[in-house]
């Protein structure tokens, strides 16, 4: 058995026909080729250029998408019935030369399918080893940031005018980007604002499943429990609000029930 070339790459192969002619001028004799056209326009172009008084038949076509691999292996299978040396014409039954090529293009197909197959396992585990990568990086980075508060350091500072209106411009982006695709960096924004003794981002931070190891602030009003809820689109902190009596809250949840 002839050693037989693998389809290294799907994208390098050419789509075509293997085809298996015949003629009546030589009878005992198969021209087994490739084409990229029609096998009957290759038919047509074998016969003007041979000068056979006879066209060429058509006996057999398949068509494979690695063409150039494909023949040049079923070649070497045919290799010992070749008639003449560097000619496609081949001295064996019809039936056994359809087996061949039809043997080697499944095996091809096959061999190219397992290909994709261990590519595509590849990129899975490859995918499912930065996924893991990543989550461990932001529990990582979330667990470096929950020391950062501390309560007793925030009432001990005296912050200026200049330190509260950056830790209001803080929480307002980090409240934004929490309720988007940005939620990492929206807390890594309210830590710093918490760290800023904004009193709202200390709150949030606290009431967050994922950073509620950080002290429990200052009880808010209701009104501080309702600004939280509008701007961060939580209800919890609307309902906090409406069960501390805030009107705003009230007619907020009225309003907008149909949607909760």
């Amino acid at each position: 058995m002839p050693k037989l070339e693998k389809n290294i790459s799907l994208t390098t192969n050419q789509l075509g026909f293997i085809y298996i002619m015949s003629n009546p001028s030589f009878p005992y004799l198969l021209k087994i080729g490739k084409t990229t056209r029609t096998t009957i326009e290759r038919a047509k172009e074998i016969s003007s250029s041979s000068g056979v008084p006879t066209p060429f038949k058509i006996d057999y076509e398949i068509m494979t998408p690695s063409l150039d691999v494909a023949e040049k292996n079923i070649h070497k299978q045919l290799d010992k019935y070749r008639h003449r040396k560097e000619r496609e014409f081949f001295k064996l039954p019809l039936n056994q030369a359809i087996i061949i090529a039809k043997e080697e293009i499944i095996r091809l197909l096959e061999t190219d399918i397992g290909s994709l197959k261990s590519r595509l396992d590849k990129r899975v585990e490859k995918t499912r080893n930065d996924l893991i990568e990543e989550i461990e990086d932001k529990e990582k980075y979330l667990s470096e940031l929950k020391p950062e508060i501390s309560l007793k350091n925030i009432k001990k500072k005296d912050y200026t005018k200049e330190q509260k209106k950056l830790a209001g411009k803080l929480y307002n982006n980090g409240a934004n980007k929490i309720i988007t695709w940005d939620y990492y960096r929206g807390i890594e924004l309210l830590v710093r604002a918490a760290n800023l003794g904004h009193r709202k981002a200390q709150y949030i931070l606290f009431d967050r499943k994922d950073t509620s190891s950080f002290p429990y602030p200052d009880k808010l009003t209701d009104e501080e429990f309702y600004e939280i809820g509008v701007e961060t689109k939580d209800m919890n902190f609307i309902n906090r609000a409406f069960e501390l009596g805030n009107l705003k809250a009230k007619t907020f949840i009225q309003q907008n029930q149909k949607f909760y």
